[in-house]
This record gives structure tokens, C-alpha cells and sequence, in this order.
């Protein structure tokens, strides 16, 4: 029997608290201590880096989780 396990989703707002402090200096494990958050997510924050602050300052709500890109032009160029 296979157990699935469920993917949890951070805010915005978790993931550039997690940026600003990795900035600081302090250690993947701390914060995740701190945050209650696993190292690997931590490593997949910080992998992902680049991206995190342009999408929040392209929502104006903290509170969304994914970060969605438009695939329509493609979907068209494909239709065509």
C-alpha cells in the first residue's frame, strides 16, 4: 500500500521571511527550526530565489501561495 504524502503550500510572505533571514546569515537548519519548516523546504526556497520577490510584488495580497504562469500565448502558437 502506497502512502501518499500531501504537498503544504507557503505564503508569500513565509517565503520572503525565509529569503530575509537566509540573507542575514542564519542557518537553513534555524530557520527551519524556527519557521517549523523542513530543511529541504528551505533549500527549495532558496533554489528558487529569484522568482519569489517578483511574484510578490506582482500580487497585491500576501496571502497567495502558487505562483502562476500564463501558458495562453503557447496554447495559441499550438492551436495554430
Amino acid at each position: 500500500m502506497k502512502i501518499e504524502q500531501l504537498e503544504k503550500e507557503f505564503s508569500l510572505e513565509t517565503k520572503i521571511q525565509v529569503i530575509r533571514r537566509l540573507d542575514t546569515g542564519e542557518r537553513q537548519s534555524q530557520i527551519g527550526a524556527a519557521l517549523n519548516l523542513a530543511t529541504s523546504t528551505i533549500g527549495t526556497i532558496l533554489k528558487n530565489k529569484e522568482k519569489i520577490p517578483s511574484s510578490a510584488t506582482a500580487t497585491m495580497t500576501g496571502s497567495a501561495t502558487r505562483i502562476n504562469r500564463s501558458r495562453l500565448n503557447k496554447i495559441e502558437e499550438i492551436e495554430k
